[in-house]
């Protein structure tokens, strides 16, 4: 007894268990704000107008994927500046970024005009506005994505869940304002408060800004050729995630696209279950990369962690199917109870596929884009040939992420035993 309570103790004051629970409690209230937020404007849009939300708000996640890719770039150079104790360059790298993107943005703006109608029919979208507004929030999340990098690269983890739950409260309040008048409304709910999102993030960050600035000593070059590799990553990965609800929304019903969607959002409790144990990770592997020092011990005693959650949450929804869809959707969502837990089966190989590639982006294994981009193209013409019924896009998506998770642990092996 003495020696179990010895070692959860020497656990408790390991700097990434310590970290990695902060960040688990400031998600998991987070993500009871996210899901509350689908619970009730699922319950008051219904089916088919929920169906048309989790396209658009899919189609958010992809355009989101530059804010991932800003991400995990900005975090790897800001956890090597940590190490070095290096404040100031992190202060310039962050200026400098924000002011590129804003520029950007305002370019991207006008050129995203033309296309909102032909995006609207190909989704069956009934108003196209709404891809405006899509494009303004993911916008508004890619600059906030800057704050972001530096809180988590700089290891500042409670700060970062409060931004988190500030985020996921405001988020609330919008979505339930919006519902009540329709979809469109729900999404310029959107933007109103990334605005407010974005703000938050300068009150935890004025230490940085009050640094000194320092040149970053990073070429244009070097910045490219890691971005771009990451950027193809995380789209692959990101579209993995994300692609299967556009392309049901396209091929089924709207009845079946509407209990898809929520089928997704009742998976995806699996990937945020597990999300802090990468977003803590990652960092610290960056970190250690710098002062060359290993990593495997923590690389697997997470993927231990996040298969045991993942695991516990799927043989739920295969026991109590109604149960977990009467809790968040309630009983008008009971005919996709036979396939929630082949869902939590697919979300599970996701999330620890997930956490092999941003690890292998945090060892500067940029090469991991192939794999992924592979399965991506695999899983959009796996679905386009076989969409006859719900389990035909699930079984298409767990044969394709079962074969990247196989082909990511032996990459991975390979890029440790070759440091």
């Amino acid at each position: 007894m003495k020696r179990i309570r010895d070692k959860l103790f020497i656990l408790a004051a390991h700097p990434v268990a310590r970290s990695s629970a902060i960040v688990l409690l400031g998600t998991t209230l987070a993500n009871v704000g996210a899901y509350a937020y689908h619970l009730v404007v699922g319950r008051i849009l219904g089916p088919e107008q929920y169906g048309e939300l989790g396209s658009l708000v899919s189609l958010l996640y992809i355009l989101n994927v530059p804010a991932q890719v800003l991400q995990v770039v900005l975090t790897r150079y800001v956890a090597g500046f940590r190490a070095k104790n290096e404040i100031g360059r992190a202060k310039t790298l962050s200026l400098v970024f924000m002011r590129v993107l804003l520029l950007s943005l305002l370019v991207g703006a006008l050129i995203i005009v033309p296309f909102v109608g032909m995006l609207a029919e190909f989704l069956h979208i009934s108003h196209p506005i709404s891809i405006f507004y899509i494009y303004l929030t993911a916008a508004l999340w890619l600059m906030g994505t800057v704050q972001a990098s530096l809180l988590q690269g700089l290891q500042q983890f409670t700060a970062a869940m409060i931004i988190s739950n500030v985020a996921a409260a405001f988020r609330l309040v919008g979505g339930v304002i919006g519902a009540f008048f329709g979809v469109v409304e729900t999404m310029f709910a959107g933007v109103i408060t990334s605005i407010l999102t974005f703000v938050s993030y300068f009150v935890p960050l004025q230490f940085v800004y009050k640094a000194s600035a320092l040149p970053t000593n990073i070429t244009r070059k070097e910045i490219v050729s890691y971005s771009v590799p990451s950027l193809l990553s995380m789209l692959a990965i990101t579209s993995l995630y994300s692609m299967d609800i556009i392309l049901v929304k396209h091929f089924l019903p709207p009845f079946e696209a509407g209990l898809y969607a929520a089928l997704s959002v009742m998976g995806k409790i699996i990937y945020f279950a597990s999300s802090s144990v990468s977003y803590v990770l990652f960092p610290v592997v960056a970190e250690r990369k710098q002062q060359n020092t290993g990593s495997e011990r923590l690389v697997y005693s997470g993927l231990a962690a996040i298969g045991l959650v993942s695991a516990g949450i799927t043989v739920g929804y295969f026991l109590f199917p109604k149960l977990a869809l009467h809790l968040l959707f309630g009983a008008s969502y009971y005919p996709a109870a036979p396939y929630l837990g082949w869902l939590g089966v697919f979300l599970s190989l996701y999330s620890l596929s997930y956490i092999l590639v941003t690890i292998l982006l945090g060892l500067g294994n940029a090469f991991v884009w192939v794999l992924v981009s592979v399965a991506a193209i695999l899983q959009v013409v796996g679905i386009s040939l076989h969409h006859s019924d719900i389990m035909s896009v699930l079984t298409v998506n767990i044969t394709i992420m079962f074969g990247l998770l196989l082909s990511l642990i032996v990459y991975y092996r390979h890029a440790v035993t070759k440091h």
